[in-house]
């Protein structure tokens, strides 16, 4: 069984939690020079992240929107690379239904460690243990 990281997350995430939530992973980041900070969480029940809408040139201008996605609802998760100029970053993109939601992370192994744990929760949850 994993940790809850509860204690290591901001208080504001903290406070989104319910109280028998547990926390199993937690990756924050953003895009290129001045992008906006993003962050991926996923606890027993559900995936919570800022997703990024790039707007203007390097990421200048950028919004990010909160989602909490119950992970039922999650029909795929995938990682891409991605940054400008000489930073590199990663991207989680969570697929639910017909929308995907991309978070980019500070770097591409954070990106691929959050993809890999939300994809054993999913299996582990859909083989029923």
């Amino acid at each position: 069984m994993q940790e809850d990281l509860r204690s290591r997350i901001p208080s504001d995430l903290q406070n989104r939690l319910m109280p028998n939530e547990k926390v199993v992973y937690y990756a924050s980041g953003g895009g290129c020079l001045q992008g906006p900070r993003t962050y991926f969480l996923i606890t027993d029940n559900r995936a919570m992240m800022s997703a990024t809408r790039n707007s203007g040139c390097l990421g200048m201008g950028s919004t990010t929107s909160a989602l909490d996605i119950p992970l039922e609802h999650i029909s795929s998760v995938g990682t891409e690379k991605s940054g400008c100029l000489f930073i590199r970053s990663g991207v989680v993109s969570v697929s639910s239904g017909t929308a995907t939601q991309r978070v980019v992370l500070s770097t591409p192994k954070s990106a691929e460690e959050a993809s890999f744990t939300l994809q054993k929760i999913l299996s582990e949850q859909r083989k029923g243990g």
